[in-house]
């Protein structure tokens, strides 16, 4: 058994089952004074996030997010912002980073993003930059990667967590013909009727793990086509998961996530869902190694006596959760001969 299975099991025999009555919109705002940052970033709305398919202002700038004219959140370096173009423009190896909330930045400031920790540790002797999509689609940020990856691309990492299976467990509509789609917020109303987690909780993860093995396949099949280009996908750190000594900062949010998302939470939480998600992530790392890139499980990477306050809310890593990340990814781009 792997570490992160050795804690997704003692979670199945302890978890928290604390009860509190706070609406959505009191735990929303009792959050945002704890997290500023995620304040910034949730009250633009969706529509004003960034990816390749925007169609209004491209250009919306605040301390958590600057786009550029394609929609791509800025490479903050050395105080500057760096767009798209400007990145393809420079000489020597380059990075580039796929993947959902947690690549986007996500309650990040601009210069604490995923890209701006690899480009300041000079990562594989690389430039960095994000293709991140807000919707947690991973059909999306395949895409952008096989449309916006420069040729000079060396490394490709993704950065995929529980959102893709979860959206797809809590999704009641608009799953073809690309099913499952994961184009849908988890804070939308729910039907029970239709939720297709509901009727076949497992079915649904068996058919999410086919769905990511299709498009793991193609990033890998992308990396070949750019020649020395290496696959890392991540399975960004969950807090429940790590199993690390929780600080009162990450049990307060915690405990607002859950009263915000609980349908969200419980998936991650539930112990009868344990097997499913020890499943799921074997799964996809079998499918990468499959396709000859590296697999890595972030939550495993954190020290389980660490005082450190690492996460922002249930999922998101906060500045020093980032730079972990970092390091990790960072670690293993120097392994590589």
């Amino acid at each position: 058994e792997t570490v992160l299975q050795d804690r997704l099991i003692a979670l199945a025999n302890g978890p928290e089952t604390a009860e509190d009555h706070i609406d959505r919109a009191a735990a929303t705002e009792a959050m945002w004074r704890l997290n500023p940052a995620i304040a910034d970033f949730e009250r633009m709305g969706i529509a004003l996030r960034p990816y390749v398919e925007r169609i209004c202002e491209p250009n919306y700038t605040s301390q958590t997010l600057t786009t550029d004219r394609h929609g791509f959140r800025h490479l903050w370096k050395e105080g500057r912002a760096i767009g798209y173009d400007e990145f393809v423009g420079t000489s020597g190896p380059k990075g580039i980073i796929c993947g959902a909330s947690q690549a986007l930045g996500y309650g990040l400031a601009n210069a604490h993003t995923l890209q701006a920790n690899l480009t300041f540790l000079e990562t594989g002797g690389a430039e960095w930059f994000s293709l991140a999509a807000p919707i947690s689609n991973i059909l999306q940020q395949r895409l952008l990667f096989e449309l916006f990856a420069p040729p000079e691309t060396k490394y490709c990492i993704v950065v995929s967590g529980t959102v893709n299976v979860l959206l797809s467990l809590l999704a009641t509509h608009d799953r073809a013909p690309y099913p499952p789609l994961h184009n849908v917020s988890y804070e939308w109303q729910k039907d029970d009727v239709a939720l297709q987690g509901g009727q076949d909780i497992d079915k649904a993860f068996a058919e999410t793990l086919v769905w990511m093995e299709h498009n793991i396949a193609m990033f890998a099949a992308k990396c070949r086509m750019l020649g020395d280009c290496r696959l890392l996908f991540c399975q960004p750190p969950v807090l429940p998961w790590s199993g690390k000594k929780v600080t009162k900062e990450e049990a307060d949010n915690r405990r607002l996530f859950r009263i915000r998302h609980p349908e969200y939470a419980a998936l991650i939480e539930a112990p009868e869902n344990v097997p499913r998600w020890i499943g799921y992530l074997d799964g996809i790392a079998e499918a990468v190694e499959k396709e000859g890139g590296t697999y890595l499980e972030m939550s495993e990477e954190i020290d389980p006596d660490s005082d450190d306050t690492l996460f922002c809310d249930l999922l998101h890593p906060n500045e020093t959760g980032a730079k972990l990340m970092a390091t990790c990814i960072s670690d293993w781009a120097g392994g590589i001969r």
